[in-house]
């Protein structure tokens, strides 16, 4: 993977991972359509950039220690800012 393809890749789960919050009660109405063709880009683009539909997992280094964060794009099920003990028991959960 080239360092232009990674950073892409990055950028595109950060992005995946923001929540869109509703501005206005009219922006609600409206807001559920756009984010559903939003979010569905991001993952055909997310497809598109790193090839697969396998669970991917990665760490991130904060003041307080490592936190975990993992991605199913077949569930698409997320857990984000948790524990090492809290992941393995988020990824023992989703086989059973």
């Amino acid at each position: 993977m080239t360092h232009s393809t990674a950073q892409s890749r990055s950028q595109l789960e950060v992005l995946w991972q923001r929540d869109v919050a509703p501005q206005s009660t009219q922006a609600t109405q409206s807001a559920p359509s756009f984010s559903t063709a939003i979010r569905q880009l991001a993952q055909e683009l997310l497809l598109f950039f790193t090839g697969t539909q396998q669970l991917r997992v990665w760490t991130k280094s904060t003041k307080l220690g490592v936190v975990w964060f993992a991605y199913d794009p077949i569930s698409d099920e997320r857990i984000s800012h948790c524990a090492e003990d809290e992941l393995r028991t988020w990824l023992d959960s989703r086989h059973h």
